[in-house]
């Protein structure tokens, strides 16, 4: 049981988290491209994943095909109510971001940005599968070519293999 699992016991009580969609801060936001853009993020603690969090980023200057987005501001509850923080533009990390590619780096929509998510996800899973097909190979060659070191062949390939 990994330490995450852990931190939901409490005097012989299990507490069985579900996954959810976060919009920690965010939740009064709906879908509007011109003034603001989404991305969304895998919620993880010591490499358990447990959830999605969903962060808007305020568009700060529009051009016929992208946007400019700040990519430190956060979103801040004020005397006013609702507002983006005032960064300083000198010291802001700006983006661009094209409203129709297929790889911008924050999506116009929620909807979208979960769609990327998981176009991401495929992609992360392809190139572990290429990794973990390269490291059973090396580790098959190890164990062959060098009987000496023959455990780390055998660790390679049950920690692999689950």
């Amino acid at each position: 049981m990994s330490d995450f699992e852990n931190l939901f016991k409490v005097d012989g009580f299990d507490f069985e988290l579900s996954p959810t969609i976060s919009k920690w801060g965010y939740e009064d936001l709906g879908d509007d491209p011109k003034l603001h853009r989404w991305r969304a993020w895998w919620e993880s603690s010591d490499g358990d994943v447990y959830g999605i969090s969903l962060r808007a980023y305020p568009v700060i200057k529009t051009n016929n095909s992208s946007v400019w987005i700040n990519q430190d501001s956060c979103y801040m509850y004020t005397a006013s109510g609702w507002v983006w923080d005032d960064f300083d533009p000198a010291r802001m990390r700006k983006r661009i971001v094209h409203n129709k590619s297929n790889s911008a780096w924050a999506k116009p929509t929620q909807d979208e940005a979960l769609k990327s998510l998981a176009i991401r996800l495929t992609r992360w899973a392809n190139c572990l599968e290429r990794d973990v097909r390269k490291a059973l190979g090396a580790a098959r060659v190890l164990e062959e070519l060098s009987p000496e070191n023959r455990w780390a062949a055998q660790h390679a390939i049950r920690t692999l293999k689950g």
